[in-house]
């Protein structure tokens, strides 16, 4: 079975010797399921520490083209140029 749409989670560098970099959580093989799991993805958020929760930044893709971001489209693109001037995607 092909599975056209991938949604990647962002994952900022925590210390300077770390990397930024986009991780695939998840395939979908209908647009509408691609988007629903990213949506869930990010109401869910991070835990971090007790009570407060972090939003991650999401975004769907099919053939290399972005269909889905979130929070935002401007968001996602500045996560693209973090991982651009880190060397690597």
């Amino acid at each position: 079975m092909d599975f056209p749409f991938s949604i990647y989670v962002w994952h900022a560098s925590r210390k300077l010797t770390d990397r930024p970099f986009w991780q695939e959580e998840l395939r979908a093989n209908i647009q509408q399921w691609a988007i629903y799991a990213a949506g869930l993805l990010y109401n869910a958020g991070v835990p971090h520490q007790d009570t407060v929760q972090e939003r991650p930044v999401v975004k769907v893709v099919r053939q290399g083209k972005v269909l889905l971001a979130l929070p935002d489209a401007h968001t996602v693109e500045l996560c693209d140029k973090q991982t651009a001037r880190a060397g690597f995607k």
